[in-house]
């Protein structure tokens, strides 16, 4: 069941939004404040956290940013819920790490729809169970003036990344053309620092193959 959490010291918004949202089959925690939701956060790991913004002690804008800066909680979606409607408040929440900003009082139809718009966005649902956890980075180096440097500067960055994570990288060429000469006639699997280049036989073969052969040595090298 998704679970949700809201924070506001109004005992009186809490209930009006638990009704708002649990007809839709959403499981509602509540938090009277701030420093109750850092408290908590970390154990429920909620998949959304809605703010009031005018709380005592912290208020939702700052509550926002250190919930932003927990790991767990990082990519999870935050909305603002408040009566504060002036642009500059909105403005102010998101720039906190919110990612939605709406109004009170609200209606019950625009909250669910809200709500529902933020899970859907943030939920892997067209990856594998196993897939859905893992992360990746992709670093792009652009040549805009003839390519001079470029090879070099993504090697030695495939190279010194491997070494900092301690994962294997790939340095692919997207160029769409045939294989040619620097990056685009060959490819980098590289892992823990030691590079492994696969160049074509012929300078018309395409990438395509290139990279499948590379990791065909790749799986033959680990297993």
């Amino acid at each position: 069941m998704t679970r949700i959490l809201v924070v506001d010291d109004s005992t009186f918004n809490l209930k009006i939004i638990t009704a708002s949202l649990t007809p839709s089959g959403y499981e509602v925690v509540t938090a009277n404040n701030g420093r109750e939701a850092l408290d908590c956060v970390d154990a429920m790991l909620p998949d959304l956290i809605i703010l009031d913004v005018m709380m005592p002690e912290l208020n939702g804008y700052e509550v926002c940013r250190r919930l932003r800066s927990k790991p767990t909680i990082a990519n999870r979606p935050i909305m603002m819920l408040t009566a504060q409607d002036s642009l500059e408040e909105r403005i102010n929440g998101l720039e906190a790490g919110a990612d939605d900003y709406m109004c009170k009082p609200f209606e019950t139809a625009e909250l669910q729809a809200r709500v529902k718009a933020l899970l859907r966005r943030t939920t892997p649902t067209n990856l594998q169970p196993e897939a859905a956890g893992r992360q990746g980075k992709v670093i792009t180096t652009f040549s805009l003036r003839g390519g001079v440097g470029v090879s070099t500067l993504a090697a030695n960055l495939a190279v010194a990344l491997a070494q900092l994570w301690g994962r294997p990288t790939a340095l692919v060429d997207l160029a769409t053309k045939p294989i040619g000469a620097g990056l685009e006639d060959c490819a980098f699997f590289v892992s823990k620092g030691h590079d492994r280049t696969e160049r074509p036989a012929k300078p018309t073969e395409t990438w395509q193959r290139v990279v499948q052969r590379a990791q065909q040595r790749r799986q033959q090298r680990v297993s």
